[in-house]
């Protein structure tokens, strides 16, 4: 931890040298496979019945506005799949699975620290 704020080494450019996801990519993936699966669960299961399930009510005072439907919506968008059409794409088991390893994090043009650098090279 130290050398990380001594040489102000980004997590971005550790990421990079280690060849790892970020903690979004991977919360992302695990969300968008377990929503794909269910998607496809019979309409009269629980966890389908959750997941398509609408509260009229707003939500009660001191309960965060964030709920599993605007995250799974933002998951969407950030793999580009349209919010209005998923569940139609998640019954496609194959295509489904395509949109999901396709997640990949997203380039960030950083610099690797001297310090990361020579460490990855062994010096």
């Amino acid at each position: 931890m130290r050398h990380t704020r001594e040489y102000r080494i980004t997590t971005a450019s550790v990421l990079k040298v280690l060849s790892l996801r970020s903690i979004e990519t991977c919360v992302c993936r695990r969300q968008l496979q377990w929503a794909g699966h269910v998607a496809r669960m019979g309409e009269s299961r629980l966890p389908r019945r959750f997941l398509t399930a609408w509260c009229g009510r707003p939500r009660p005072s001191r309960r965060p506005e964030v709920t599993f439907g605007a995250t799974l919506e933002a998951a969407l968008m950030f793999v580009g799949v349209e919010p209005a059409g998923w569940m139609e794409l998640a019954q496609d088991r194959v295509a489904w699975g395509a949109v999901i390893r396709g997640i990949s994090d997203v380039d960030v043009d950083c610099e690797v620290h001297a310090v990361l650098e020579s460490r990855a090279n062994g010096d």
